[in-house]
This record gives structure tokens, C-alpha cells and sequence, in this order.
């Protein structure tokens, strides 16, 4: 089981509970897009917590997408097909009552601006929307949309590195 960044880092050895959750999946091999998160009690994200590197035993990996399985690389399907397969590839992925790996929930319909503040005051770092009958395409795409929180914490800290 290897765990890629989004630049090639194998960071396998930090985020144990991922690697761990990941063994237990029932495929022979596998490919997910997803992030890394250190959830706080209230299940929200704290992304200064992942950072800090202090609590990285208990990130969890937040999956978005699959885009390969036992193989076969399944990026051409469209977005709900994948989900269904992801789905089902995550039916075991609870490590002791924990999940290291766990589906980002997903709604379909045209609600996007109440998604968005609801969102914004949780203060989550924004939301991603999709279309569902798109294929999976790395990088920005015009088949989906990325709206920042402006005042979430992760924007922020994007904002403070470019001063």
C-alpha cells in the first residue's frame, strides 16, 4: 500500500490509519482522489491540526473519487458511476471502529448557494461541484467548480503565504 500526494511525496509512513484502513479493502488494487483530514470533535475539518503534523495518527483520508480498481482504470466513466464504485470498494474500510478511509458525501441537485453557506458557517473551506455524467479529469476542468470559503482558516493561510 503506497499513499501519493498530489506531487509525488509517498507519505504512507504518516497516516497509518489511512494505510491501515486501506489493507482491508477487498480489491487488489486500487486508485482514490481524496485529502487527508484531522477531524475535530465536532467532526469538522482542522486543517491546523494536519499541518501541525502533531495528530497525523489520526488523519483519515475524506475520498472523493475512484479512479481505478482491481486494475482497470475507470476515469473515462462518468462521476455517479465512479461513486457507486467507490462506494462499494469502502464497505470495509472501518479500522477499529474508525474510519481511516471514509466516502465525502455528495448530494445531487441544484442547491449550490445553500451548500455554500452552509459551508461557509461550519467555516469549511468552501465546496466542489460536479457534473455527474463527466468523466474524471485531473486539474481544473470546466465539468466542475471549486467556490472558497473566503474566511475558512485554509484560505487564509493561502492568502497569508503570498503577502
Amino acid at each position: 500500500m503506497r499513499l501519493f500526494t498530489r506531487n509525488g511525496y509517498n507519505w504512507s509512513n504518516r497516516y497509518p490509519l489511512i494505510v491501515e484502513a486501506a489493507s482491508h479493502l477487498r480489491v487488489s488494487s486500487f486508485v482514490i482522489d481524496g485529502e487527508a483530514v484531522v477531524l475535530r470533535e465536532d467532526g469538522v475539518a482542522d486543517f491546523d491540526a494536519l499541518r501541525s503534523k502533531k495528530h497525523d495518527r489520526e488523519a483519515r483520508l475524506v475520498a472523493f473519487d475512484l479512479l481505478a480498481v482491481d486494475g482497470e482504470d475507470i476515469r473515462a466513466e462518468p462521476l455517479h458511476v465512479r461513486k457507486v464504485k467507490l462506494a462499494k470498494v469502502l464497505e470495509n474500510s472501518t479500522v477499529m471502529g474508525s474510519p481511516g478511509i471514509q466516502l465525502s458525501e455528495y448530494m445531487e441537485g441544484e442547491f449550490g448557494p445553500a451548500m455554500f453557506e452552509h459551508a461557509c458557517e461550519l467555516g469549511l473551506e468552501g465546496i466542489v461541484s460536479k457534473r455527474r455524467d463527466c468523466a474524471y479529469r485531473a486539474g481544473p476542468s470546466s465539468n466542475w467548480i471549486k467556490v472558497k470559503n473566503p474566511a475558512s482558516p485554509a484560505t487564509n493561510r493561502a492568502k497569508d503565504a503570498f503577502s
